[in-house]
């Protein structure tokens, strides 16, 4: 550990994965790189000279001819793929990243420095898993002989940092567990399947999963099966039979429709109660319904006050003018005055239930997210868009993305539903 007396006070800490070559042999390969790089960042130059990547900001291009790039959210889809093409040919030679992509994306490093040793806020240090999974870029087997990792200790002791560098990796759980609600998928999709149909199939497919094998069967893992077969069947995804003694299951029409289009049970159960809405009155003068049903149900736009504002304004305008928008928000089930409410600050309207604001929550989000697609539809720029909705233009490509895969889902849902209307109209 070697401190260093400058005016941050920072405590450097520094580790090596694999032996150091000779000095002679680090002086060729780094000379073969650098003649590599210089043809690669040539090409990289030529690429960006093109009219298709006239999107990249001017700041980006200044910083990718001197071989450096950074990549966050900020970022357009556009940019983050060229960033990464560009690192992966040896283009760029150092990245600034956040640590969602040092944890994410496979971008092996020579080199990988932390700039601060927390994640969020000064109190929350990086666990040893994540310093592991984002050090051990550095010195890739197969790419590299050895890698460094530098750690600037910052608001850490060195050796609370020295403590993470030799910490094990933090214990594995199982997704079937009930925290993390993935119970009710797995045996929805067996059960769809046809690989189980009693209660000895579900033992033995639930006896090779990851939570029978850190849990105790009877105390944690039987109760977490019983509980989510019940709620599939509460919910008539699954039926539960008695034939001579023996329980038996199988997926009901809309259980299976769920397993086989890839939703995930409460997801399906939303996307089925706003295609009955459609079914029983759909909008044709407006696109805004049918971008509605293939938004995705989960989206990752999480609206704050100035989206609230943005929305109510929307609702409002669409109101006042008789559009066909105001059409379209009847039909979805969306509470004008829940959104006002939650635009000026205020709580919900009286007398409404918790289940009632979160099914408003989930409508009003979906039907944000809506607006940001519909318009997209019409050609507007992506950064247009961005702009009008107060969000960043990766969002606005990650929504378009999500949607897309999003709207595969609904049409193989309704498919298996056997709605040919409603699918061949999602589909066109």
């Amino acid at each position: 550990v070697e401190a260093h007396d400058d005016e941050t006070a920072a405590a450097l800490v520094q580790h090596s994965q694999g032996a150091v070559p000779a000095a002679s042999q680090q002086q060729l390969a780094a000379a073969a790189a650098a003649a590599g790089a210089k043809t690669a960042r040539q090409r990289l130059m030529e690429k960006l000279a093109s009219p298709v990547h006239q999107g990249v900001s001017a700041k980006l291009r200044e910083m990718l001819a001197q071989g450096v790039a950074w990549h966050n959210a900020d970022l357009s889809h556009e940019e983050r793929q060229l960033v990464e093409e560009a690192y992966n040919t040896g283009a760029v030679s150092v990245l600034c990243a956040t640590s969602t992509l040092a944890a994410g994306i496979n971008l092996p490093a020579r080199r990988v420095i932390f700039r601060e040793m927390w994640l969020g806020r000064p109190q929350q240090l990086y666990t040893a898993s994540e310093y592991h999974q984002m050090a051990g870029r550095a010195g890739r087997a197969g790419i590299d002989e050895a890698g460094e990792c530098i750690a600037l200790t910052g608001v850490a002791t060195p050796s609370r940092v020295l403590d993470i560098i030799n910490a094990g990796a933090d214990a594995i759980s199982s997704c079937l567990a009930e925290s993390r609600r993935g119970m009710q998928q797995a045996l929805l999709g067996v059960v769809g399947l046809g690989m189980v149909t009693c209660e000895q199939d579900i033992q033995e497919y639930v006896d090779c999963s990851l939570l029978s094998v850190t849990e105790e069967y009877e105390a944690v893992v039987k109760p977490s099966v019983v509980k989510a077969m019940a709620w599939l069947r509460d919910h008539k995804l699954i039926t539960i039979d008695s034939v001579g003694g023996v329980k038996t299951c199988r997926a009901t029409l809309l259980g299976n429709a769920a397993a086989m289009s890839g939703l995930k049970p409460e997801e399906a159960l939303n996307v089925e109660q706003d295609l009955d809405r459609a079914r029983d009155r759909l909008c044709t003068r407006s696109d805004v319904q049918l971008t509605y049903l293939v938004t995705p149900v989960y989206s990752q736009l999480h609206l704050a006050a100035e989206h609230w504002k943005i929305l109510d304004g929307e609702v409002a305008a669409a109101q006042r003018t008789r559009s066909p928008l105001a059409t379209v928000i009847e039909f979805v089930g969306l509470d004008a005055g829940y959104v006002s409410n939650r635009a000026h600050g205020m709580a919900a309207p009286g007398g409404a239930s918790s289940k009632q604001i979160k099914e408003q929550d989930r409508i009003a989000h979906r039907f944000y997210g809506a607006l940001v697609l519909a318009e997209l539809i019409k050609e507007v720029p992506e950064w247009q868009v961005a702009a009008k909705f107060k969000l960043n233009p990766s969002q606005v490509k990650d929504l378009q993305e999500h949607a897309g895969r999003f709207a595969n889902m609904v049409c193989a849902f309704c498919e298996r539903l056997d709605d040919a209307v409603l699918r061949s109209t999602l589909a066109t």
